[in-house]
């Protein structure tokens, strides 16, 4: 359901053998790599930064929240491309907004 250049793309989905097979598009790195690589400048950093804050804005204009956005889910391609993946905790706003608050990983959960 989500269209964007900001978020990975699902090519194809099968099941084979009780299990599900998700095929999505290949992208280099993770931006945790990137970091681990190496210091990274500041005009890369507000380039991901910008390009992650869009793909987020445009989930949350389709009323998509993703729950656990952290370095190792923000994917860098060669070009500087940034795509947001792993949407496992990904859910849509209810209306009544009332949604549970034990999501994320432990490392990146707010105080």
């Amino acid at each position: 359901m989500l269209k964007s250049d900001y978020v990975i793309e699902l090519k194809e989905a099968f099941r084979k053998k009780g299990r599900i097979y998700l095929v999505c598009e290949y992208v280099e790195k993770n931006l945790l790599e990137i970091v681990e690589e190496g210091p990274v400048n500041s005009q890369q950093a507000r380039h991901y930064v910008y390009l992650m804050l869009k793909g987020i804005a445009y989930m949350h204009s389709v009323n998509v929240i993703h729950r656990d956005i952290k370095p190792e889910n923000v994917l860098v391609s060669k070009q500087g491309a940034v795509k947001i993946c792993d949407l496992g905790f990904a859910r849509t706003i209810p209306s009544n907004r009332v949604m549970t608050d034990y999501v994320a990983t432990r490392w990146y959960r707010p105080p």
